[in-house]
């Protein structure tokens, strides 16, 4: 299982456009975003319909902070946020 974790976009798509992209989604079986403007990977779910897209911590408050995600029977805990924790 290969995967691509990707986090603070911030709006910013070029490099995942132009490069991150083009060059892995065809190797990796996720592509993982873990906050601040998740909603960037999710603009490329068309051109890359067999890459499965995850995200966690939309800056705009769309998403959760905290998923865990189950692949070939391991969790994955994705987190994001600016919470105190402990």
């Amino acid at each position: 299982m290969q995967l691509i974790l990707i986090s603070d976009t911030h709006g910013d798509i070029t490099y995942l456009r132009d490069e991150l992209l083009p060059k892995y989604a065809s190797q990796v079986d996720y592509a993982i975003h873990l906050g601040d403007f998740e909603a960037d990977l999710f603009k490329f779910r068309q051109h890359y319909p067999k890459l499965k897209m995850v995200g966690v911590g939309d800056a705009f408050g769309g998403s959760v902070d905290e998923r865990i995600l189950t692949i070939n029977g391991k969790k994955i805990l994705l987190i994001h946020g600016h919470k105190k924790r402990c």
